[in-house]
């Protein structure tokens, strides 16, 4: 009989209990729909979509130096599309971050890459050639020799080579927008003249560009 009343009271205590109460005992679930996100050199948004039944946050791992990103929102409660803005990519490098998505019990990575913008030489690129003694630009180098400077605006990293051991050069500037060379050109060492052959190369991590600069010079008086 005491057996009976007790399974009695045990089977009444449980139907007491309401389905809300069971949401105690539900697990903490939180699904992400991307574990990565890829963006173009230019500004770009994209977004993904997180499914919990609970808080969530998203932190940046590591911290980053500079943000070239933003996101929003980055924290909220229950089932949600995040947008990723990031912004043109003014380097010759791939960017990117990763992040935790992070619920009561459990988080989720993601990363984020933005690819480096395509090498490119702007139009106003130039390839201008001085005499010893400066002045305005001319169409050849004197047989007794000048200094070029091949200048102009780009999208790279910026070297240069030229063709003939003789020619040196002085680098004033070959950051990743400007480009400000000087070879210093000797004597020419003929009577019927010569070309000179320049190379700019742009290199970014989408890719590589070459340019080619051809400048003349007068042969020597015998």
């Amino acid at each position: 009989m005491k057996k009976i009343v007790l399974l009695a009271f045990i089977l009444m205590a449980f139907m007491a209990v309401s389905c809300e109460d069971f949401s105690l005992f539900e697990k903490d679930t939180l699904e992400v729909d991307k574990d990565s996100l890829t963006f173009r050199a230019t500004e770009q948004r994209l977004s993904f979509h997180i499914t919990t039944n609970g808080a969530w946050r998203i932190v940046e791992n590591p911290q980053p130096e500079r943000m070239f990103y933003t996101i929003s929102p980055d924290y909220g409660d229950g089932d949600a599309w995040v947008m990723v803005t990031v912004y043109e990519n003014g380097t010759p490098k791939n960017r990117s971050q990763e992040f935790l998505i992070k619920s009561a019990k459990d988080s989720k990575k993601l990363v984020i890459t933005q690819v480096a913008p395509l090498p490119t030489i702007n139009s106003n690129s130039v390839c201008s050639i001085y005499g010893f003694g400066g002045g305005d630009p001319v169409s050849t180098v004197p047989a007794n020799g000048g200094i070029v400077l091949i200048a102009g605006r780009h999208i790279g990293m910026a070297t240069i080579q030229c063709d003939l051991e003789d020619i040196s050069y002085e680098t004033n500037s070959s950051n990743y927008e400007y480009h400000y060379f000087k070879a210093l050109i000797p004597s020419c060492p003929t009577a019927e003249g010569r070309t000179i052959g320049f190379i700019l190369t742009l290199t970014t991590e989408s890719g590589e560009l070459t340019q080619p600069y051809f400048i003349e010079q007068d042969g020597r008086n015998e």
